[in-house]
């Protein structure tokens, strides 16, 4: 008797572990693309850059993705299409990016990716790739969608999370300010 009581107690526990499990994914996912959400990202950012301090890691990047002109897409296409519009962008950073790197749906059209291990130009090349891979896929044949970018590098802009994601944040703005018309990827810094 003794034994069935312990057997069902361990089901309800291993029940309630997945549960847990289920609704911390939930926690750190974004809903619409499947990608982390800013929760993950900054836990993730803060692994990294604990790593950094112990030596284990040199450096690495933080690439912020925007996409142009978003309201626009929904504006004249309706939100459907938007919705669909990020979860593609979403797929394509996905697989353009390596398998340690970390991509994040952070705002509404807002995207960012940790590239540890990753110096500038690395990160650099990176962006550039999703820009070239956006322009091949959207210039034929899908609604036309560009993005603007900003980096920010450890230990170089900082070594805190909230260092590195505001340096991200106004090397975006300035990018998206200095863009003369609606472009390809604005890279500043």
């Amino acid at each position: 008797m003794m034994l069935r009581r312990l057997l069902a107690e361990n089901a309800d526990l291993l029940r309630e572990v997945a549960e847990l499990r289920a609704l911390r994914e939930l926690a750190y996912q974004d809903g619409l693309t499947g990608l982390g959400n800013r929760r993950y990202l900054e836990a993730r950012l803060d692994e990294e850059l604990g790593r950094s301090r112990r030596g284990r890691l040199r450096h690495g990047s933080l690439l912020s993705l925007d996409v142009d002109r978003f309201r626009d897409i929904n504006a004249g296409h309706g939100r459907v299409v938007g919705d669909r519009a990020l979860r593609w962008l979403a797929r394509l950073l996905l697989d353009t990016v390596g398998e340690r790197d970390v991509s994040c749906r952070t705002g509404a059209n807002e995207f960012m990716v940790i590239l540890p291990d990753t110096e500038r130009a690395g990160a650099q090349a990176i962006a550039a790739c999703i820009d070239q891979r956006l322009q091949d896929a959207t210039g034929s044949r899908w609604l036309p969608m560009t993005v603007s970018s900003g980096i920010a590098c450890w230990p170089v802009d900082g070594s805190r999370l909230l260092d590195l994601v505001d340096v991200a944040a106004r090397v975006l703005a300035e990018a998206k300010r200095r863009r003369q018309q609606p472009a390809r990827l604005h890279l500043v810094r």
